[in-house]
């Protein structure tokens, strides 16, 4: 396991789900991983164990065998491997189900839980696998079962003692990093049964939705986050409002729009460069505006515009305008590991930069965002070719995929 530790996927991914894990609770002073073996549960146990070592927190896995799996002799055997990998102890809890029967889910989460539970010791929380495609399915079914609110949020990031440190990940992500570090995983045949109606919708999601809606998850997980807000249950703390400033360019981050109005206010007058500006009136309307969800452009007076998005408030000049144009893309709703998944849902474009003669072979020919000379050394590859590179070749190399 030194390879994977010294990985440098796996630093990015670990240092990721901790900040992350770090934004909506305190780290533990212990943790159970619940570990079925699939590919969410053994890489969150990696990354978990890791995070462990680095913060001080102790880690130790559970497995539950339902007495449904032929192979379950071997799948123990690989889990005690992954954990002594870790130096993580391991504890299997046994439980037998029909999968066949009707209602096996639920009886299969709920006899889950009650086992993890009363093997919980004091100061220890349960981590499970969850991510944000299955918070979405999770979602989509309460919508169609249930006509409150906070049920169509999805999964909770924190319940109680259970904790989901993958929520900040999709399942792409998860599938990609997982293959590149090699790591073990089992499938579970039941996993394609669409008796199960998070199974079927799983399918339906992925062939007929994400087709045609391609930035559905970037949606979601934006509208849930402010509902939560709305809602008054976001795990989430408010952060301060802060600024950065570039060359005609002032960018304001801050969740809450109105507590951002007065700094709003003062760097709209630093920018403003003609001697009329908008009125305070005018700039509460453009608040209002962006709070509702218009992006923009929004023309203030003076050469001034603002957009919006992702807790952000951007204010350019027409020349800071047009730097952003030559050198700014909106990327992925996750930030830091946007480049890491095969985001096979998206299908994104790819830009290399100083690339290789072999590399520029494989780029566009020709594309509005490479307009001449200019851009020259900017290859654009569709993400197809860029997944089939090797691991070492794509580390080398200086890129940053586009959602365009």
């Amino acid at each position: 396991m030194k390879s994977i530790r010294n990985h440098k996927l796996f630093s990015r991914l670990t240092h990721h789900v901790g900040e992350f894990w770090k934004r909506t609770c305190e780290l533990p002073s212990g943790c159970v991983v619940a570990l079925s073996g699939g590919v969410d549960s053994t890489l969150l146990l990696s990354v978990v164990a890791a995070l462990g070592k680095k913060h001080g927190f102790s880690v130790r896995a559970v497995h539950v065998d339902h007495g449904t799996q032929e192979k379950q002799i071997s799948i123990e055997k690989n889990l005690r491997k992954l954990c002594n990998d870790h130096e993580v102890e391991l504890l299997t809890l046994r439980a037998q189900l029909d999968l066949m029967s009707s209602n096996f889910e639920a009886s299969a989460r709920s006899i889950r839980l009650r086992l993890l539970k009363q093997n919980l010791q004091a100061g220890e929380v349960m981590a499970f696998g969850h991510h944000i495609d299955d918070s979405l399915e999770w979602s989509l079914l309460q919508s169609l079962r249930s006509s409150t609110l906070r049920p169509s949020l999805g999964i909770p990031v924190i319940n109680g003692r259970k904790v989901r440190p993958f929520m900040c990940l999709s399942r792409a992500q998860i599938n990609s990093i997982h293959q590149a570090l090699g790591l073990w995983a089992f499938e579970d045949a039941s996993n394609q049964d669409e008796r199960f109606a998070r199974n079927h919708l799983r399918r339906v999601i992925n062939t007929e939705f994400a087709g045609r809606y391609p930035n559905y998850l970037k949606h979601y997980v934006n509208r849930s986050n402010e509902l939560a807000h709305k809602l008054g249950v976001s795990v989430f703390k408010k952060n301060a409002v802060t600024i950065k400033r570039s060359s005609g360019v002032t960018v304001i981050f801050g969740e809450d729009l109105d507590q951002a109005m007065p700094l709003v206010r003062e760097e709209y007058y630093k920018l403003c460069t003609q001697g009329r500006s908008s009125s305070s009136g005018e700039l509460v309307k453009m608040i209002n505006s962006l709070k509702a969800g218009r992006k923009g452009p929004h023309n203030l007076s003076g050469g001034v515009k603002a957009w919006t998005f992702s807790g952000q408030i951007i204010l350019t000049t027409r020349a800071g305008e047009q730097r952003l144009n030559k050198i700014w893309h909106i990327t992925s709703q996750i930030p830091r590991l946007c480049d890491l998944s095969t985001l096979e849902n998206h299908q994104p474009l790819v830009a290399v930069w100083n690339a290789p003669k072999w590399l520029s072979k494989q780029g566009l020919k020709s594309h509005p965002l490479v307009p001449g000379s200019e851009s020259s050394n900017v290859v654009l590859l569709p993400w197809s070719r860029m997944v089939k590179l090797k691991l070492k070749k794509k580390l080398k190399l200086q890129w940053k995929s586009l959602n365009i």
